[in-house]
Order: structure tokens, then C-alpha cells, then sequence
């Protein structure tokens, strides 16, 4: 199993040194997330150990967020930290998601965590901190082997608001107003 610091690191280096756009920290929580949840639906298993909470913004692993956190709403410069210890199954599931969804923006990957059903959005509670259960994700991510068009994830979020109103589920807005 990789550690989540290796799996950040590569997918910085995949975002830089591919000609992509970077990674700001935001899209880093949510690429670390399509990556372990693509993972588990291939393999069974998590791509790493740690869990993630269920935030305002969307799925995080917390020791992510604080190693990145002061980089803002900035592309994250390539990591100090080399990508070691991942094994070629693993590079095969970062790459992949990095292919899948590196032409989304950050804000459009916090919105597809956000539509109904979601781990996260079973998950979430206002002001809290919870763990997002793996079994979730996995689930999730079984059950679904596409990431959904924008204008799926827009109709979901407004049937969702629509439903719920608007406690619990927050305006998109601008991602430079965010905590990260």
C-alpha cells in the first residue's frame, strides 16, 4: 500500500511535468480521492491508508491539507517529496485518473464530490469533521466507471438543493474564496 504523501507527490509531478495546468490544493484533495476510489473499484483494496473527512469543500486527508494548505488557491510547485514506493499497479490507477479528469477544474471536481448520492454528500454534516468510510468510497466507485458530465453533476446538485434546500449543501462560488 502507497503512502498518501507519494501518491501527492506524483500526481504534482504528473500535473507539472506533463504540460498540465498544476495542481492548486483543492484539486490535489479531490484527484487523491478519484485516485483512491478508482483504485478500490479496480483492485479491492485502498491505494493508501489514510481516511478522508468530509469538509465544507468536499472530501480531504487532513495531513494532506496541512502539508499544502499554505500554497492557498496557488498551483502547488513540484514536490520536494519524490513519489517512492509506488507500486506499478498503483502508478496505473494515479495515471489513469490523472487522465480522466485532468481537463476538469478544481471547482468542477469539489461539484462532482457534491451530487446526491455521493460518499461525501452521505457523509457530510455542517460544521463537522467526519470520517468518509472506505467501504463508501468503494461502493461508489463500483457502481460507477465514468466520471459524470458537467451538466449530470449540475443536475444533481440542483435536485439535491432542491430537495434539502439549501442547509447543508453550499454555493459553488469562487475557488479563490476558499480555505484552500
Amino acid at each position: 500500500m502507497a503512502r498518501v504523501s507519494s501518491v501527492a507527490a506524483m500526481l504534482i509531478y504528473l500535473a507539472e511535468h506533463e504540460g498540465k495546468r498544476g495542481l492548486t490544493p483543492l484539486a490535489l484533495q479531490k484527484m487523491l480521492y478519484y485516485a483512491q476510489g478508482h483504485h478500490m473499484a479496480k483492485t479491492g483494496k485502498p491505494l493508501f491508508r489514510e481516511d478522508f473527512e468530509a469538509w465544507e469543500h468536499g472530501p480531504v486527508v487532513p495531513s494532506i491539507y496541512r502539508k499544502y494548505s499554505k500554497h492557498i488557491n496557488q498551483v502547488i510547485p513540484p514536490s520536494e517529496e519524490e513519489p517512492t514506493g509506488l507500486k506499478t499497479d498503483e502508478v496505473d490507477s494515479i495515471i489513469e485518473v490523472v487522465c480522466r479528469y485532468e481537463h476538469y477544474s478544481a471547482s468542477e471536481l469539489r461539484q462532482m464530490t457534491h451530487v446526491e448520492g455521493a460518499p461525501w454528500s452521505l457523509t457530510y454534516s455542517y460544521g463537522e469533521s467526519k470520517v468518509i468510510p472506505q467501504d463508501l468510497i468503494r461502493a461508489y466507485f463500483e457502481e460507477s466507471d465514468e466520471a459524470p458530465s458537467m451538466e449530470e453533476i449540475t443536475e444533481r446538485i440542483v435536485a439535491s438543493v432542491s430537495k434539502r434546500g439549501r442547509k447543508g449543501v453550499h454555493a459553488v462560488g469562487n475557488e479563490n474564496d476558499w480555505p484552500w
